[in-house]
């Protein structure tokens, strides 16, 4: 987990300075990323305005790696695009699979 850590902690510092990219290469270089890699790239995702690579990730996440920090990520980057109908798909997507909002 030392290699999960720093990566998290090099994305995070990526994240805060807006290098979005910078954070996603992190990233892509982790070959077994854990459900916090995986959380935080949706939210570089949600930052960066970048719905493909979001969608694509969120389709490989089996629904028990989801996370209410996943479904946060997912619902402000279609907020971010004022798709108002995906936030609510996500939200009832949550609650339905026992995904506790905050």
């Amino acid at each position: 987990p030392v290699e999960l850590n720093r990566a998290s902690a090099q994305m995070a510092a990526c994240v805060k300075k807006r290098d979005f990219h910078g954070a996603w290469d992190v990233y892509q270089n982790i070959s077994e990323p854990d459900d916090i890699l995986h959380d935080t790239a949706l939210n570089v995702c949600a930052k960066a305005f970048w719905t493909r690579r979001a969608a694509k990730l969120w389709d490989h996440m089996p629904p028990t790696q989801k996370s209410v920090i996943s479904y946060t990520s997912m619902m402000d980057l279609h907020g971010r695009h004022r798709q108002i109908d995906k936030v609510e798909l996500l939200f009832e997507e949550m609650t339905r699979n026992g995904v506790e909002p905050n």
